[in-house]
C-alpha cells in the first residue's frame, strides 16, 4: 500500500571537505546542517548519509545519530572504526533513518558525530579526493 500525502518530494542536502577531528574525550559534534525546510502536510522525512573515509589513530569508535529539529534522534550507528593500515578507516560509512508523521513545518536535519573510545583519534572527511572534492554529504527527502 503506497502513501499519498498529495505532493511531490523534494530534496536538500548540504555537505563539507571539511576535516573534524574527534579525540575520545569528545563530546557529541554537530558534523553537517540542512537548511530549513517545510513541509506543508503531516508526512515523512528521510535523511541519507555518505561519507568519505575518516582517520583513525587507535581502535576509534566513530558513532552518529540524526536529529530532526534539535530534538528527535534516529537510533546510533557506528560510521567508521579501526582499519587495517594506511590509518583508513573500516566502516559503513553510510546511514539513514525516516521519521513518521511529521507535523507540517519548518523543519532541518543534523549529523551529529561522536568518538566512543578512549585514547583514540577519529578525523571525518579524511581521505576525500582533492582534485574531485567529493564531500562528506547529507541528503534528506520530504514532501513540501
Amino acid at each position: 500500500m503506497a502513501i499519498d500525502c498529495g505532493t511531490a518530494m523534494t530534496m536538500t542536502d548540504t555537505s563539507t571537505t571539511a576535516n573534524r577531528t574527534l579525540n575520545s574525550t569528545s563530546n557529541w559534534t554537530t558534523h553537517l546542517t540542512t537548511s530549513n525546510f517545510t513541509t506543508g502536510a503531516l508526512s515523512w522525512i528521510r535523511a541519507d548519509v555518505s561519507l568519505v573515509h575518516g582517520y583513525e589513530s587507535g581502535a576509534v569508535n566513530v558513532t552518529g545519530r540524526l536529529l530532526l529539529n534539535n530534538g528527535s534522534a534516529s537510533p546510533e550507528q557506528q560510521l567508521f572504526c579501526q582499519g587495517i593500515g594506511g590509518n583508513k578507516a573500516f566502516g559503513a560509512h553510510n546511514m539513514s533513518w525516516t521519521w513518521y508523521n511529521v507535523g507540517a513545518g519548518t523543519h532541518h536535519v543534523d549529523l551529529e558525530v561522536i568518538n566512543k573510545s578512549s585514547g583514540t583519534t577519529g578525523i571525518t572527511c579524511y581521505f576525500h579526493p582533492g582534485s574531485t572534492g567529493l564531500p562528506d554529504q547529507l541528503m534528506v527527502t520530504y514532501h513540501a
